[in-house]
């Protein structure tokens, strides 16, 4: 009578289980909804195999058994329980091992179910579909499929006492991986060294980007497993191996907080008076230009004293433009610096050379005269 109460009460948390479940499956929200029509199927037969598991295998049988067996053959008791034990020690092993094969094929297929319903919410993401990334995740996910069905191949192989093949398989593969390792070493390098892009994204697609340590410059066009494919100022294109990125500084032109411009501004030593005005006027303008940065640290100041012009310097640091744009600013600043300088009536300098010759031009003199 205990283990019928016993089993009422576990069937009673299977079916409250599977309610939840069905609640789940029948929710308004979207998401929920969306995890639950793919995942359904799996989950009930698991909780199904649960309770096959918890009803059969869990509960004390064997003591149920004996006491039938007495009861119907009029068995004594000793031999009731040693048939009641081999019995049970044939139906022990039979159901552990169907129900090990079994939970490792389920648990397996519900793994995959939820690498695929991944993947597909991947792909359909807004903000990343048709990039780059969207392109190379696929790899990662097929990756991650082959790893689960080696791990279910190895459980089952465990499983079932194919010990031997199991261990002579991984042994295999373990020699064989490290044979491979050492012949694409290079390969391996540019995959990890792509992975670990897409992790750290330094840059994305369409950024441009520089390395003051390599001669690399341009656009990037495409982020690959193996290779980085970027667009020079050429317009050319150049493939770059992944694992450079691990050895290099990368310089990201595109995320810029500001563009600076900075020249010197030589006058001529005659305007040396002139200067603290003209850095003045030239700060007063920089600030009036809509796409100079007012927050930042814009100046003009006396900067030194050249062989022949006096040197201002300018820094102003615009907001974030354009290559363009940024040149288009740099000439409006210097047409600006120009009309300044004219107004305060000052110039710029050339090179010039001054002889001091003043003593030979005198004898020259005197040898015409005598």
């Amino acid at each position: 009578m205990f283990i019928l109460i016993i089993e009422c009460v576990i069937a009673a948390v299977a079916i409250l289980l599977y309610g939840i479940l069905r609640r789940l499956y029948n929710a308004k929200q979207a998401s929920v909804s969306s995890w639950m029509a793919v995942l359904w199927l799996p989950l009930t037969l698991l909780l199904v195999y649960s309770w096959l598991t918890v009803s059969l295998v869990v509960l004390p049988w064997a003591a149920y058994g004996q006491a039938l067996l007495m009861w119907v053959y009029q068995l004594p008791q000793k031999q009731a329980l040693a048939v009641v034990t081999a019995s049970m020690e044939t139906l022990g092993y039979s159901a552990q091992l169907f129900f090990s094969v079994g939970y490792t094929l389920l648990l397996g297929w519900l793994s995959i179910v939820v690498v695929n319903k991944w993947e597909t919410d991947f792909g359909q993401s807004s903000r990343i579909a048709g990039t780059d990334l969207h392109k190379s995740m696929d790899g990662l996910f097929l990756v991650v499929r082959g790893m689960i069905y080696i791990v279910i191949a190895f459980v089952l192989m465990k499983v079932l006492n194919l010990h031997h093949l199991a261990d002579g398989l991984f042994t295999t593969g373990a020699v064989g991986a490290l044979f491979v390792s050492f012949a694409a070493r290079d390969s391996i390098a540019n995959i990890f060294g792509g992975f670990m892009i897409l992790l750290d994204r330094p840059f994305r697609v369409g950024d441009f980007i520089s390395s003051p340590d390599r001669d690399i410059e341009g656009i990037v066009e495409r982020i690959g497993w193996r290779v980085t494919q970027v667009r020079t100022p050429r317009k050319s294109i150049k493939y770059i191996p992944n694992c450079t990125f691990a050895t290099v500084s990368i310089e990201n032109i595109t995320r810029m907080s500001n563009r600076r411009v900075r020249f010197s501004v030589g006058l001529r030593y005659r305007d040396l008076d002139k200067v603290k005005a003209i850095c003045a006027q030239i700060e007063t303008m920089a600030e009036s230009l809509d796409f100079v940065d007012k927050r930042m640290a814009n100046f003009c100041t006396f900067n030194a004293l050249g062989d022949y012009a006096v040197n201002l310097l300018l820094v102003i640091y615009t907001k974030p433009l354009s290559f363009r744009e940024y040149n288009k600013a740099q000439e409006v600043v210097l047409h600006e610096v120009v009309k300044i300088v004219k107004t305060n009536d000052a110039d710029f300098p050339f090179p010039t050379t001054t002889l001091d010759a003043g003593q030979i031009v005198d004898k020259l003199k005197c040898r015409v005269t005598d």
